[in-house]
């Protein structure tokens, strides 16, 4: 395999993808990243992990995207390919997650073939063992297992396409991480998933409760899975030293497992969380199902849960002999998972406000105060009267919503199923409760397209005030967005503004 060849890394601007750069260009390797749109988001990227873009031609920033847009850089000697490029949807669409981990896969192997690479890192996932009770071997299963989710399957059948390429003259090594977490030094993360969305639950679960009488917030809360079994997450900066490491050794084939090979139990990641967010209380149920919700801030951590659930009942124990073997000839281990590391991506997570700040200066407000105004100042109160919720629940409070890229704030006081009175900006009306999103957010939201406990869990918005009776109420606007969903050709014709 030629030493001197150059790396093309796809998803370089993801979580992993940037690490795994900045790495590569530590070690002094020519590399080519691939990028959708924005290239100047990835000097940024690589700066926030401590990797400065070189100014010696060391890297080639390449417009492209899987599955449809692959550039031809035949002139640059590419001899590599780390791919990294994934839609992580859990819930299959019509096309996504397969159509960029599968058809991209697919796509990719072709595009390396014609320019001649000779060697493919793969960064894939430990889950595509799907419901594996047993030790999971570092190979290709053979047999379609029965998976938790959409994704994990798209995974299994890129690796499938990855393990068939391969050939006496083409290396293949195939890296599966387990859940990827922020940096061990600082807990700095670009993307905020798996962990995050339990511990995001956990923060909200706390904001919506009182203080006891002994000083503390306690919620009995039945929890899935096991308390002795393993909570398994990774930082992202050994991940990404182990995959440079996987694609720059020549000898490096087959499957390499990074998981932790003293991971924390469930029992301790609840005790280390509950001390971050100062909160106690709930119980492990085993395999047993979670009892039903007793508050709106109960409901909020199980629909954080569902998607993790299988997760926490169903931990696999990873063989890691292969992986070992590899690392430790250069001294890369996985650091211990504590307390003071958790403690450290969490508090990482909340001064990045879930992700919201980054989604906020990605997004462009152009003309999303218009449709704000248009929507909180005329939409909204025609057409909650007529709406089923206005009945069914006829709530009185007065809620402040706050968009935060530009459009502005507004206070609606609601009233017998009505708006009776709407203030627009940062007025001296007290309110009961608000919410806080981006103009992203708030499209998101007014469409019907995702419930308000998604945008809270994912970090596009966030609530403050009484955050109890904010749940209880995003409950009731969202089956109002679904009664009367709403995007820019329905707002269009309430554009006049109404009050200043």
């Amino acid at each position: 395999m030629s030493a001197d060849g150059a790396i093309l890394i796809t998803g370089a601007t993801g979580f992993i993808g940037h690490y795994v750069l900045g790495e590569l260009l530590r070690q002094g390797r020519r590399c080519v990243a691939l990028v959708r749109d924005r290239p100047e988001r990835l000097q940024r990227l690589l700066q926030g992990a401590g990797a400065p873009a070189p100014t010696d031609g060391r890297l080639l920033v390449a417009p492209g995207a899987l599955p449809d847009r692959l550039p031809d850089l035949r002139r640059q000697g590419i001899r590599q390919v780390v791919h990294l490029a994934a839609n992580t949807r859990f819930d299959a669409t019509a096309s996504e997650p397969h159509r960029t981990n599968v058809e991209g896969m697919r796509r990719l192997l072709a595009w390396a073939e014609a320019h001649g690479v000779e060697g493919l890192t793969l960064v894939s996932t430990a889950y595509v063992c799907g419901l594996n009770e047993g030790p999971v071997p570092e190979r290709i299963e053979p047999v379609l297992p029965r998976f938790r989710n959409a994704y994990e399957e798209s995974k299994w059948h890129a690796e499938a396409l990855a393990t068939r390429w391969e050939g006496a003259s083409r290396r293949v090594a195939i890296v599966r991480p387990t859940v990827v977490t922020g940096a061990w030094d600082t807990g700095r993360a670009t993307e905020f998933r798996g962990f995050y969305l339990l511990a995001r639950s956990v923060e909200m679960l706390a904001q919506g409760l009182d203080t006891g009488a002994d000083g503390r917030r306690t919620v009995p809360l039945r929890l899935p899975g096991r308390p002795e079994d393993a909570a398994q997450i990774v930082p992202v900066d050994f991940v990404a030293r182990a995959v440079a490491h996987a694609v720059t050794h020549a000898e490096a084939r087959g499957v390499f497992h990074l998981a932790h090979p003293r991971p924390p139990s469930n029992a301790q990641m609840k005790a280390w969380l509950e001390e971050v967010f100062d909160i106690g209380g709930g119980e492990f149920a085993g395999d047993a199902a979670v009892a039903e919700a007793h508050s709106p801030a109960e409901a909020l951590f199980h629909s954080a849960a569902a998607s993790l659930s299988a997760y926490f009942a169903h931990s696999p124990r990873f063989c890691m002999e292969r992986a070992a073997a590899l690392l430790s000839e250069v001294g890369i281990a996985c650091p211990p998972i504590d307390g003071a590391y958790v403690g450290r991506i969490s508090a990482y997570a909340q001064r990045a406000a879930w992700g919201r700040g980054a989604r906020r200066q990605r997004a462009a407000s152009g003309d999303v105060g218009a449709y704000c105004a248009a929507y909180f100042e005329r939409f909204l109160p025609e057409h909650l009267p007529r709406s089923s919720v206005s009945r069914l629940a006829p709530v009185r409070a007065t809620i402040r919503f706050v968009i935060e890229d530009g459009p502005g704030e507004w206070v609606c006081q609601f009233a017998g199923g009505r708006v009776v009175q709407v203030g627009r900006g940062a007025n001296q009306v007290r309110e009961d409760f608000g919410y806080r999103a981006s103009g992203a957010g708030f499209w998101r939201a007014i469409s019907g397209a995702v419930d308000g406990e998604q945008l809270f869990l994912g970090g596009e918005a966030d609530v403050f005030g009484d955050v109890e009776r904010a749940l209880m109420m995003s409950a009731i606007l969202r089956e109002f967005t679904r009664e009367f969903p709403c995007d820019r050709e329905r707002l269009a014709p309430y554009l006049v503004p109404s009050c200043s």
